[in-house]
């Protein structure tokens, strides 16, 4: 059975909050979503949904996601007044810049951003701190701050433009469809027990592009053509710009990592610096949403 391809768009109903790496007192927040949160809160959705009473079956419902389920990242978008437009990320292949952000179906440098300004535009920080119940006061050493993506854009003007997240999923259980398209809600991130991370979906909608990037939907895993990547990759032997970080979390109490050797990945963003045709230069996306170049045709 080959592969169905939908975008769809959650929009923010509270500040969202996905984990980087710390700096000091401040943890930090990603500007979009990695594939593998989406799995864990659909995973969740969907258990809870259908459990009858009973404990949900989050780790059968897992495994069937991971089977028959193949999840994008998610990228912040704003609304222009017809539709959302997601902001991507790329490594500038000319100049200093580094790591830009240009919105979707456009070349006007107006609408390409620094990290720096999308970071302003987008994160506030929210304090806290552990309470120590002996005393009722502040834990020592325990202020932090964190970054969270905020509900509303943050414009020059006084004008609030919603903030969603855009992505892609590749599917081929037409009964797995059904349950999925019924969830209209989601908590999606860290710290969700205290409010954060709730996203109601605005749009679903079948699609013939990721990205603007066709894919294959004959092979055994999602097949994508391009010279930029949208996901933590790991190419096969294409020469890459851009930058790299190890993937290390948690996993039922215990640390996890995308890869035994804990290798470091290619970021959202980075690119292919090669004169081979784009057509030539694919991936597959696993069952964690990474991307894993092919060699060379």
């Amino acid at each position: 059975m080959h592969w169905e391809l939908y975008r769809w768009v959650w929009q923010l109903q509270s500040p969202l909050f996905i984990g980087s790496t710390p700096a000091g007192m401040l943890n930090r927040c990603r500007l979009y979503v990695p594939a593998r949160a989406m799995w864990g809160a659909m995973t969740a959705e969907i258990a809870r949904s259908q459990n009858g009473g009973g404990h949900p079956k989050y780790k059968e419902i897992g495994l069937q996601l991971k089977e028959e389920v193949r999840f994008s990242y998610l990228y912040p978008a704003e609304f222009d007044g017809k539709e959302w437009r997601e902001w991507l990320p790329t490594y500038a292949e000319k100049g200093s810049m580094g790591l830009v952000w240009r919105r979707e179906g456009t070349h006007d440098d107006a609408l390409k951003k620094s990290d720096r300004e999308m970071r302003f535009r987008l994160l506030h920080t929210r304090p806290s701190t552990s309470i120590n119940p002996d005393t009722y006061a502040a834990e020592d050493g325990s202020l932090r701050e964190t970054e969270c993506i905020q509900t509303f854009w943050r414009n020059n003007s006084s004008d609030l433009s919603p903030v969603a997240m855009v992505g892609y999923f590749f599917i081929k259980s037409p009964a797995l469809l059904e349950k999925m398209e019924k969830i209209r809600m989601i908590f999606l991130g860290g710290d969700t027990r205290y409010g954060l991370g709730r996203l109601k979906r605005m749009a679903w909608s079948k699609a013939d592009a990721i990205f603007n990037m066709k894919p294959s939907l004959e092979e055994q895993d999602p097949v994508i053509a391009g010279k930029r990547i949208l996901a933590h990759s790991r190419p096969a032997d294409q020469s890459m710009r851009g930058a790299l970080e190890v993937l290390f979390g948690w996993d039922k109490n215990a640390p996890h990592s995308e890869s035994q050797q804990a290798k470091p990945w290619f970021v959202p963003g980075s690119y292919c610096e090669t004169s081979e045709d784009e057509s030539k230069l694919k991936w597959t996306i696993d069952q964690n949403g990474l991307w894993q170049g092919k060699a060379l045709e």
